[in-house]
Parts: structure tokens; C-alpha cells; sequence
């Protein structure tokens, strides 16, 4: 479903953060963010390229088992809004998949809604989602 509206427990296992992650979370640490190490549960379907009226959407996607690299412990799950189609072209978050372990720099969605809140967003089609803390998210 697409659309252009706005909208804690630690957990051990999974792999451990490289070097490069470690490096890269202490960065955004300095800069107030909290990078997280979680696994998608659900990732919502972005539309084909040029097939719809804009060039730029967001994706959502439900992470499970989050886990604070730096910064403030999130929620053990929680809603992500990542960039999803930029220019009409496919970015990484389009390409990933329930199960896969990924990282990513949040800020609360509510501090960045102004910014993001504009965009055409996939929602998830689970009601469950909308009860979660929503973030914007940044891959690493």
C-alpha cells in the first residue's frame, strides 16, 4: 500500500558488528544518533520505477531483535522509513528481504517528519505496524 501521509528490551545474538560498523556507529554516535543492529520481519513492496506519477518513496519496514550499537536502546521492534526509490531508480532497501540482518542510524520520526513526512511512503498492509515507535532510518 502506498501512500504520501506521515504516519525495550535488549536481545543478544545475531551476527557482531565488524570493525567498519563499529567505526562507522561511533561517528553517528557523536552526532546524537543511535545506530541499531536489527532483523527485518516485514519490508513493505515498492512500485516499479517510472510506472507511477513520482521519482522519489520511502519504504517501511518492521524490524525485530533491534539492538543498540550506539546511543539510546529502541524498542525490540520497531517501524523504519528508509529510502526506497530515488530519481526512479531502486536503492538498497528495495532489494531486502524478510530475515536479512541489517544496520542502520535512526532518529525518532517525529523529529524528522517535516523533513520525510512529504515523501510517497510503502506502508505495510499489518495493522500491528502502525502500533509500533516509528523511525527514519539510514542503512549502514
Amino acid at each position: 500500500m502506498l501512500l504520501s501521509m506521515p504516519g525495550c528490551g535488549q536481545q543478544s545474538g545475531g551476527p557482531s558488528p565488524t570493525a567498519a560498523t563499529q567505526r562507522a556507529a561511533a561517528t553517528r554516535a557523536a552526532k546524537g544518533e543511535t545506530i541499531v543492529q536489527a532483523t527485518i520481519k516485514e519490508i513493505a513492496k515498492l512500485p516499479k520505477p517510472g510506472t507511477v506519477p513520482y521519482k522519489d518513496a520511502t519504504i517501511a519496514i518492521h524490524l525485530t531483535n533491534v539492538k543498540a550499537l550506539s546511543g539510546k536502546q529502541p524498542a525490540r521492534d520497531i517501524l523504519a522509513y528508509v529510502w526506497g526509490m530515488r530519481d526512479n531508480r531502486m536503492l538498497r532497501a528495495a532489494s531486502l528481504r524478510p530475515g536479512e540482518t541489517v544496520t542502520l542510524a535512526i532518529t525518532p520520526w517525529d523529529k524528522v517528519e517535516e523533513q520525510y513526512g512529504g515523501y510517497n511512503r510503502a506502508e505495510l498492509d499489518s495493522p500491528d505496524a502502525l502500533t509500533l515507535d516509528a523511525y527514519w532510518g539510514e542503512l549502514e
